[in-house]
């Protein structure tokens, strides 16, 4: 085998080794610590146990506010975290009590404060705030149009609120169409959303059950999501070895609010050192290109893609 074969041999398994490990990441951890006190009164933690779920509640709240591609207002974030309170122990993977740190402050008067290391499940997270349609209208809202049937029409209010949760405005005419409608017998609910020709349909106790399936279908189908996240191909070379490529892909993957997914497709050896080739998912290329201003230049590095000023 000639040493130019090898080579490009030995890069390939690298690509590999990459999607492999990445495939395997573990999900992110972070410390939270919550104060409780015996006896507390209200919403104040009174037990370990309660201070623990508190915990997780804290920890889920904060990663799904670094996952979005933007910032809610605060009306939609309290929606949100209503939502998720909860279901927040349903993203838990683990956790541990984590040491407290030489300059922590000490917990009020007869409080004891609980640190924890909480390990989230960022892909079921992201999946879920997709799904309830949060990630994709955190810029702007999506029309859509509804039709309320039996005795739907005497919960205005609750829907109203799944609707701005959602991100979605009332637009006659337009699809998807979302119709609902509630028995008068025994209170359930029953929805179908139409698009392009395709109808799903769900039935449940609850109405904010109903919404969210309903909602999953149409923001989980092929093409939910265009006009919202571009694709774009990047080309980053400077590197004196192929690991340079892996640990970048490593960290546009760290990229949350940027990067929405990436696949490197290639590695190269060019003259001025080793390449990578990449086809990276965003929901906004210009912001994009100005992390990567901000990162490569400083490491030596130059890129072709978003951001990149033409050679002169």
């Amino acid at each position: 085998m000639n040493n130019a074969l090898f080579l490009r041999l030995a890069l390939g398994c690298c690509a590999v080794a990459v999607a492999v490990a990445l495939a395997c990441a573990p999900a992110s951890a972070r410390i939270v610590e919550v104060h409780w006190t015996p006896g507390a009164e209200g919403d104040a933690p009174a037990t370990r146990e309660q201070a623990r779920a508190a915990a997780f509640r804290d920890a889920v709240l904060a990663e799904a506010a670094d996952l979005l591609p933007g910032a809610l207002s605060a009306p939609r974030q309290e929606l949100l975290r209503q939502h998720l309170l909860p279901r927040a122990a349903d993203y838990v993977q683990s956790y541990a009590e984590a040491a407290a740190p030489e300059a922590a402050l000490a917990a009020p008067q007869g409080a004891t404060a609980l640190r924890l290391d909480v390990t989230v499940n960022r892909p079921a997270l992201r999946r879920t705030l997709q799904r309830m349609g949060v990630y994709y209208t955190v810029r702007a809202p999506r029309d859509y149009d509804l039709a309320l049937e039996g005795e739907a029409g005497a919960s205005l209010d609750e829907i109203a609120r799944l609707q701005e949760l959602s991100g979605l405005r009332v637009r006659r005419g337009v699809q998807p169409l979302v119709a609902l409608s509630r028995d008068a017998q025994d209170g359930s609910w029953t929805g179908r959303l139409d698009q392009d020709g395709q109808s799903w349909t769900a039935r449940g106790a609850a109405l904010a059950d109903v919404w969210f399936e309903l909602l999953g279908h149409y923001f989980s189908r092929p093409g939910a999501e265009a006009g919202v996240v571009d694709q774009v191909a990047l080309t980053v070379r400077g590197w004196s070895a192929a690991d340079g490529v892996k640990a970048f892909d490593a960290e546009l993957g760290s990229w949350d609010g940027l990067v929405e997914g990436r696949v490197l497709t290639r590695v190269l050896l060019l003259p001025e050192g080793v390449a990578g080739v990449w086809t990276v998912r965003t929901l906004d290329p210009e912001a994009l290109g100005r992390r990567l201003a901000q990162t490569l230049p400083p490491r030596g590095l130059a890129w072709e893609g978003p951001g990149a000023r033409p050679a002169p």
